[in-house]
């Protein structure tokens, strides 16, 4: 009977073992592809990439993003110049805990754009969550709304470094861009000449046109706030 519990031990343990390795495997394969899909992209639009980018975690110092949490990572990075102006693009990871063995991930993915004729005022832009806002309104909470745009009121919390100055820039016309966003996890900021598009989970590479083509659309609506829209 010892014979038979040691071998059905050892299947076990040769199971698990074998288990453990598969999944690593496919863990392995599934990343390589994932750079592989994220490069084949970069290349056609003159972009470089980037496995791992310190330098440009910097580069967005002036955004909530880069003031939360302990620690920050940008992975697969791309950066390049499109229509004239910077663009940067990558999974930009928020960590928070100093210990190893004690960190919690929140990573996203997020699209920069920077244009020197770009003039936001500092801003940052989510979906509202009903509950939480609501307490946070009565503990002293931003959040600038607009009587004769109640839908768009009720969809975001706007917040702005000078509130008035971010109200006189979203005009209607800038307000209806937004719309697209509402009921969606995504989160914009705007800070002078760079305006930021986050994601809040890693997307599939194959979606990154498409966070590049919201990110230009809403940049091109915010370079002239005061334009009719029927221009």
């Amino acid at each position: 009977m010892n014979w038979l519990m040691d071998n059905m031990e050892g299947i076990a343990f040769g199971f698990v073992a074998i288990s453990v390795l598969g999944a690593f495997a496919w863990l392995f394969y599934s990343e390589k592809k994932r750079i592989d899909t994220i490069k084949a992209m970069a290349e056609p639009m003159g972009f470089t990439y980037n496995r791992r980018d310190e330098k440009s975690i910097v580069f967005l110092k002036e955004f909530s993003l880069y003031c939360d949490g302990d620690d920050h990572q940008f992975n697969n990075v791309i950066d390049g110049t499109r229509n004239g102006v910077k663009v940067l693009m990558g999974e930009y990871d928020v960590i928070y805990g100093k210990r190893s063995n004690n960190r919690m991930h929140r990573p996203q993915t997020i699209c920069v754009i920077e244009d020197p004729e770009l003039a936001l005022p500092h801003f940052m832009l989510r979906r509202e969550m009903k509950v939480a806002d609501a307490i946070g309104a009565m503990l002293g909470g931003q959040d600038i709304n607009f009587a004769d745009d109640k839908k768009f009121s009720a969809a975001f919390v706007l917040q702005g470094e000078k509130a008035e100055e971010t109200r006189s820039f979203f005009t209607a016309r800038v307000r209806s861009a937004f719309m697209k966003f509402a009921n969606t996890e995504t989160r914009v900021e705007g800070s002078g000449n760079r305006l930021l598009i986050t994601r809040s989970i890693i997307i599939e590479p194959e979606k990154w046109s498409q966070l590049l083509k919201d990110t230009f659309a809403l940049y091109e609506i915010l370079k002239k706030p005061e334009q009719d829209a029927k221009a």
